[in-house]
């Protein structure tokens, strides 16, 4: 490219695809689901995690959890998604098989980050204003 010159290319150009509606939901992290193949985004604004099919290149599914989700992890035991909730202070574990919340957990004030211990089954969360570190069963 010379100098002063500006190429603008449409997205779909690098294979990339637009969904419009995740960055109005304040989209954040994201985890993989190698079991379906599809991918979970964490939407900060709306209090909301979204299923994305790898398929299709479209939300499939929007789930409801706690205030200003972010964080978010799939667990290889079970086939759930972990979502922090950094506004309430609790992770939502949703099932990928019925893009449901099935459990709230309570753990530390401002949950941020996420980590999954394949060998026990453990879900670690950071607290990033307690300072402390929850542990949760994953089986």
């Amino acid at each position: 490219m010379l100098r002063g010159q500006q190429h603008e290319r449409p997205a779909e150009q690098f294979g990339l695809v637009l969904l419009p509606e995740l960055a109005q939901a304040g989209a954040s992290e994201m985890a993989f689901n190698p079991v379906n193949k599809d991918m979970y985004v964490t939407n900060h604004d709306s209090g909301t995690v979204s299923r994305i099919s790898s398929r299709t290149n479209t939300v499939v599914a929007t789930m409801s959890v706690g205030t200003m989700p972010r964080g978010i992890i799939f667990n290889f035991a079970t086939g759930d998604v972990y979502a922090t909730n950094d506004g309430s202070a609790t992770v939502s574990r949703i099932s990928t098989r019925t893009n449901t919340v099935v459990a709230t957990i309570g753990v530390g004030n401002r949950p941020v980050f996420l980590a999954f211990d394949f060998m026990n089954s453990f879900v670690y969360v950071t607290n990033q204003f307690s300072p402390t570190v929850s542990v949760i069963s994953g089986s």
